[in-house]
């Protein structure tokens, strides 16, 4: 194990690091300032299990050289400067379960995109094989193309499925969503996705964080997202939804959304009246946990490896938070077409 996290190391990440030791379990370097490249020196790593080379100033493309760590489970490459594609050969990481390429400027398909395409191509493109997958999070990168179909049953182990502010396009693939019954953070902000949110979102019934903001999707009101009992974050906001969200009221206890805890769908065409009776189910926005007060929890996986994150406009200023506490409660209709009253049952929200 060789730990040198949270110092002011710098110069090149030393190429002897791949071959020096053939029992090297574990390599973190995070948070200094190393600088260059990520060696291609990773020859005899049959043991490496975690690379963390997070918070540097890593440059250009990512070592394909680690493909030869067979047993490598976590490889965290966050916050640096790494340029190029990701590696085709990464999928040859079969064990991997924690992979994080945020925050760099990755670009590119990360998977064959052909339309009909055959299961050959879907086994040999980059992620597909990864069948052990819990962590996946590309964000804040430049990657585009389609959201790959293949990662509905690439894992049937994840849990976050973070592709934000990137350039993908298309549609949601239903099959995407095929195998998902532990999958817990969905986050598809600032990209160009379009279209109707895919049922097969329903089958998700562990989901706590669903956020699309900032896309171009054009659909009516996702009621059916109220069967999945562990919702605590609905974010829709800049989008294309529309109609009346109160035309399916009547299966409002079969669809409750009674665990949400922040629900913003503003700017959008929603018209119509205020969905009170959906209101009135909101029961976590009801009552303060006074526990978290002083001492705040915030919403992480069940592994607790991954800190959830949200955008929200607050007094017209866009606010990033990189962890959500439990205690927060919001409720964002702004910029859509709503009428008549304001309905009594929000002042039952007294969490707001």
């Amino acid at each position: 194990m060789l730990d040198l996290s949270y110092n002011k190391f710098n110069g090149k990440v030393p190429h002897g690091l791949g071959n020096t030791s053939t029992e090297l379990v574990v390599l973190n370097l995070q948070s200094n300032n190393y600088k260059g490249i990520i060696p291609s020196t990773f020859s005899t790593c049959d043991f490496l299990e975690y690379v963390d080379f997070t918070d540097n100033q890593l440059e250009r493309a990512i070592s394909r050289s680690l493909s030869k760590c067979r047993n490598l489970k976590v490889l965290n490459l966050k916050d640096n400067q790494l340029t190029g594609q990701l590696p085709i050969n990464i999928g040859k990481l079969t064990s991997l379960s924690y992979l994080s390429v945020a925050n760099n400027n990755l670009i590119g398909k990360i998977t064959p995109q052909i339309t009909g395409y055959s299961i050959t191509n879907v086994k040999n493109s980059s992620i597909c094989n990864l069948v052990d997958l819990k962590i996946f999070d590309l964000s804040y990168n430049k990657f585009n193309g389609e959201v790959p179909h293949c990662l509905g049953n690439t894992s049937t182990q994840l849990a976050v499925l973070n592709l934000q502010s990137n350039n993908f396009k298309g549609i949601i693939p239903s099959a995407l969503f095929s195998t998902c019954d532990l999958l817990e953070y969905v986050d598809f902000t600032d990209n160009q996705l379009e279209g109707a949110i895919p049922r097969s979102l329903s089958k998700c019934r562990n989901m706590k964080v669903l956020n699309l903001r900032n896309n171009k999707f054009k659909d009516a009101f996702p009621y059916w997202l109220g069967s999945l009992s562990y919702l605590e974050v609905l974010s829709l906001p800049f989008n294309k939804f529309h109609g009346d969200i109160t035309n399916n009221l009547s299966k409002i206890a079969t669809f409750s959304f009674s665990n949400l805890q922040i629900l913003d769908f503003s700017n959008n065409n929603f018209c119509g009246k205020l969905p009170f009776m959906y209101i009135k189910q909101f029961r976590s926005m009801m009552d303060i946990d006074m526990s978290t007060i002083g001492s705040p929890r915030y919403l992480e996986n069940k592994f607790g490896d991954y800190m959830y994150s949200i955008k929200m406009i607050v007094k017209g200023k866009q606010l990033d938070y990189k962890k959500i506490i439990t205690s927060m409660s919001t409720f964002d209709m702004s910029n859509n077409h709503f009428e008549g009253e304001i309905p009594n049952s929000i002042g039952m929200l007294r969490a707001l």
